[in-house]
């Protein structure tokens, strides 16, 4: 279960200097879809899942559109809200 340090559903967090400087060179605007996806994953009820069963997110999307610039900023902007990620 995430130990979220800061609240992710509050636009004063998505404006923090630290997480916009994350996402300082999104000319896509990827951080809008992060936001989404944030508020998503923490509504999980991590404490309803079995002891040893695990989430995952799949990005799926063609060759040369940005999936590893927004899956390494995410990933960052996920620890800073004191979620704990692994990245591969």
């Amino acid at each position: 279960m995430p130990v979220i340090k800061k609240d992710v559903y509050s636009e004063s967090f998505w404006n923090l200097e630290e997480i916009q400087e994350i996402w300082n060179k999104d000319k896509l605007n990827r951080k809008q879809a992060a936001q989404i996806l944030t508020k998503v994953i923490s509504k999980i009820e991590w404490r309803k899942l079995e002891e040893n069963s695990f989430s995952s997110v799949v990005i799926k999307s063609p060759w040369g559109t940005g999936k590893t610039f927004f899956t390494q900023n995410w990933k960052e902007t996920l620890e800073k809200a004191g979620f704990f990620t692994v990245y591969f």
